[in-house]
């Protein structure tokens, strides 16, 4: 629960309760990287992680980056989801614009 969710706990369990996963982005501007960085270690669900904290990251990021007065449009997102398990087959989807089914992405990271 987002409400119960503190930014700066560790997380750290002998039986785990969350999932510990990390986010790799990128920004690309007419096919140019304009920045790419990787968020580790996150246990916030995606959608919550999104709204809350990188949402703005991105939107800051692309004032300084880009000129005032050039409009950007996103193409597309996409989101690829690893695992670890070999069982397990690797998710990757891309959405329209910033229009993420974040439910797919969480189902196929629930933990087990």
């Amino acid at each position: 629960m987002l409400h119960e969710w503190e930014k700066f706990n560790a997380y750290e369990e002998d039986e785990p309760s969350y999932l510990h996963y990390s986010i790799e982005w990128k920004v690309s501007v007419n096919n140019r990287v304009i920045s790419k960085d990787m968020e580790q270690d996150l246990v916030l669900v995606p959608t919550a992680y999104r709204h809350n904290v990188l949402k703005s990251k991105l939107e800051g990021l692309l004032r300084k980056k880009v000129a005032q007065n050039r409009r950007v449009r996103c193409d597309d997102t996409s989101v690829t989801v690893s695992v670890t398990d070999r069982a397990e087959c690797d998710l990757i989807k891309i959405f329209d614009d910033l229009n993420i089914d974040w439910s797919i992405v969480e189902t196929a990271n629930e933990v087990g």
